[in-house]
């Protein structure tokens, strides 16, 4: 088990789960940045095409 804690503020957390959040924070960005650096390949991809306006559903 972890032992460690750390007090933040008078609070007492298991420094795992501080780290667990901030890997967890870290991944998210990535995240975001790889679904908006795939969004902008989509609309260039749809601008080389010539369309410049998205069907109705």
């Amino acid at each position: 088990g972890i032992y460690l804690r750390r007090n933040w503020g008078g609070e007492f957390e298991n420094v795992a789960i501080l780290v667990a959040k901030m890997l967890k924070a870290i991944h998210a960005q990535e995240s975001k940045k790889a679904a908006w650096n795939k969004a902008k390949a989509v609309v260039e991809e749809l601008w080389s095409m010539k369309l410049k306006r998205l069907p109705r559903r």
